[in-house]
């Protein structure tokens, strides 16, 4: 019985906002998202990239796609309201500057696509 591993590419796509970044001294970057009450379902397809590198992607309307960086998951919580609050932490080595100030202070809504690569395990099943 031989077990193989493949990686299946997870893509959650929500409408949000950037809701502020912050730099630590040890050089990670948090970046917050904030998300509405009708972005509950893909806020729970979020826990999938658990421990994945995420690639997170925005897109202002008019304006061209920006990839923000490489993240990790950090924490998810929901309001009482029913908001997502997601946020996600980097490496500065892995954030794209220019993209990520070309945000800041955005207030209308961002298409917001989270991509990771999940490794899936694939044992035989012997039933």
């Amino acid at each position: 019985m031989s077990e193989t591993s493949e990686t299946q590419e997870i893509v959650v796509k929500a409408v949000g906002q950037y809701d502020g970044h912050s730099t630590k001294k040890n050089r990670i970057l948090e970046l917050k998202l904030k998300f509405a009450y009708d972005e509950r379902v893909s806020m729970a397809r979020v826990i999938m990239l658990v421990g994945q590198h995420i690639d997170v992607i925005v897109k202002a309307a008019g304006k061209k796609a920006l990839k923000l960086g490489t993240f990790n998951f950090q924490g998810l919580s929901i309001d009482r309201d029913g908001q997502g609050h997601l946020k996600l932490t980097s490496d500065i080595d892995y954030i794209e500057h220019d993209n990520l100030v070309a945000i800041i202070g955005e207030e209308e809504l961002l298409k917001i696509k989270l991509v990771a690569e999940v490794e899936l395990e694939d044992s035989d099943n012997d039933d």
